[in-house]
């Protein structure tokens, strides 16, 4: 799943890009949050393949723990925040709400394939 975490980056960071070059500054930085839970598992896969036996299956709960723990940051912490940049109050809802489901949607993803291999 590292490639496909690395490509959500890229494809977020492009959206974040051509929101910043179209002079939407509001929703560039708002897009940016949904990057937290593919580059921690990014981090926590390049880990796993720099040092061998950093996440063998008795540290397997270490990476899905990093996974919980980078939704509940971009869920909690930095969308709240990044609602600010955003106007309308009925846009703040949408925001959050699709946000949150996508980054909680992500992070089941990454749990349940990385329970395939215990």
């Amino acid at each position: 799943m590292l490639v496909e975490s690395l490509t959500i980056i890229c494809i977020v960071l492009a959206i974040s890009f051509i929101y910043l070059r179209s002079k939407r500054r509001n929703y560039c930085f708002a897009v940016l949050p949904l990057v937290f839970v593919p580059a921690g598992n990014s981090v926590v896969l390049i880990l796993q393949d720099m040092v061998p036996g950093v996440l063998s299956t008795s540290n397997f709960a270490f990476a899905r723990i990093v996974t919980i723990i980078c939704c509940l940051v971009a869920c909690g912490i930095v969308m709240t925040v990044m609602t600010q940049f955003i106007r309308s109050k009925a846009s703040r809802g949408v925001y959050l709400i699709t946000c949150s489901m996508f980054t909680v949607a992500l992070s089941l993803i990454y749990i349940f394939d990385a329970v395939q291999y215990l």
